[in-house]
């Protein structure tokens, strides 16, 4: 019913307009300018009927003044209209003045409203994993409506009213986030606990793990930063796929070579400790088995190094025992012929031993026997064969004496140990 009386009253004004053309002559000019300020005042009316603000009782009274003057328009003489014109001015002012009051009253009520909106919202505001920057907008918004307490113009009140609604939406958005991203810090704190247990895993993986748990559990209770706990998440999430990575690949070169590294680690050990092996070579085979150990013990270990460590170890191995073998082989060859030159010359010393053993047996007998008798052509005694006279005090050897008794009688083989005498009267050769 208003709609269908408010586009009567564009039809009105509109007749405002024309209704000049319809006057005499000589009162064309004073009738325009009266419906010039009509039309114009009736504008004006329209933009107040148009507010929220606007009474009903105000709203009635220019709607009246309106339909009055359109229905006098034509009857009626120009100061008629004049003050009909002048009436409806006056209400006019009279309803716009009401306007300003009424606008103020529901800027006063808005704001109180306002005021509650923003009380609920810095409440929330203080809530775990609320962003830094969503709680300066709160503070930002406090000091904004401040300001606004006098206000008399609702417009103001009610921009911030839908600021503080998308700030509540937004917040509450952001803190769910928030919450999702923490909750995935601690489900990653979870498999990073199970992945830690696991083996193949090196003393520093369990260190990193270790310490991006603790870093994690720093946002578990609170946290204001999206894009930083964003940036946790994601390097988190990255230490343990990339861990995850690494122990799959482990298990599977353990697994493939554990065994036969323990085996040639072991052969290894057996030939640094028995082996002939030079300082060099000594030196090599230490380093490379040190390395299969610090590989089987996961020191500084990495996918594929026991793999690695255990093909070159037995390409050392292989190489330095095969070199051990022939150095040990010479060896013994070398004991073997200095141990059968050492038996044939004990051999033949065992030979000599008996021949000279029995060669002073013989001597010993032929010394122990009675020496046969001397030969005597006149005054001399001829020495009995393989016999010489020996002059005692002098140490000299006769084979003729003349008094026997004077002397002793000794073998050719003790008379090398001195010498022949010279003859004289009582001995001689």
């Amino acid at each position: 019913m208003k709609f269908k009386l408010r586009r009567e009253l564009l039809g009105i004004i509109l007749a405002f307009s024309t209704a000049g053309m319809f006057a005499t002559r000589a009162d064309a000019n004073a009738y325009q300018e009266i419906h010039q300020q009509q039309a114009q005042q009736a504008n004006q009316v329209q933009e107040v009927l148009a507010s929220e603000f606007i009474t009903t009782e105000d709203s009635k009274q220019l709607e009246q003044e309106l339909l009055t003057f359109d229905q006098a328009k034509d009857k009626k003489n120009r100061r008629t209209l004049r003050n009909l014109h002048q009436s409806g001015q006056e209400s006019l002012k009279t309803a716009q003045e009401n306007l300003l009051l009424e606008e103020a009253k529901v800027a006063n009520k808005e704001y109180k409203q306002l005021v509650k909106a923003l009380d609920k919202l810095e409440t929330k505001s203080q809530e775990s994993f609320v962003l830094a920057d969503d709680q300066q907008f709160v503070a930002d918004l406090s000091d904004e409506i401040a300001e606004l307490k006098d206000s008399s113009v609702v417009e103001p009140i009610r921009l911030t009213a839908r600021q503080i609604k998308q700030l509540s939406q937004s917040l509450a958005d952001n803190q769910v986030d928030m919450m999702t991203l923490v909750e995935q810090l601690k489900e990653t704190n979870r498999s990073s606990e199970t992945l830690a247990k696991k083996k193949y895993i090196t003393a520093n993986e369990v260190k990193e793990l270790t310490a991006d748990r603790k870093e994690n559990a720093k946002y578990f209770e609170q946290a204001n930063d999206l894009g930083l706990l964003q940036k946790r998440q994601k390097t988190s999430d990255q230490l343990v796929t990339a861990i995850e990575k690494r122990q799959v690949a482990s298990e599977k070169d353990f697994k493939a070579h554990q065994e036969l590294a323990e085996k040639i680690s072991k052969l290894t050990s057996n030939l640094l400790e028995k082996g002939d092996l030079t300082k060099e070579e000594k030196e090599t085979l230490t380093a490379s088995n040190q390395k299969i150990s610090d590989a089987l013990t996961l020191v500084a270990y990495q996918p594929g190094d026991l793999q690695k460590h255990t093909t070159d170890l037995t390409e050392h191995y292989e190489t330095y025992a095969a070199k051990s073998e022939e150095r040990i082989e010479k060896t013994r060859q070398e004991a073997e012929a200095k141990r059968i030159a050492g038996e044939k010359a004990e051999a033949k010393r065992q030979a000599d031993a008996r021949i000279a053993e029995q060669a002073a047996a013989e001597e010993a007998a032929r010394n122990n026997a009675a020496p046969p008798a001397a030969t005597q052509s006149g005054d001399w005694y001829q020495a009995p064969a393989g016999y010489r006279y020996l002059k005692v005090d002098s140490g000299l050897t006769y084979g003729q004496v003349k008094i026997p008794g004077n002397f002793s009688l000794i073998s050719d083989a003790e008379a090398g140990n001195y010498r022949p005498g010279r003859g004289n009267g009582w001995a001689k050769q």
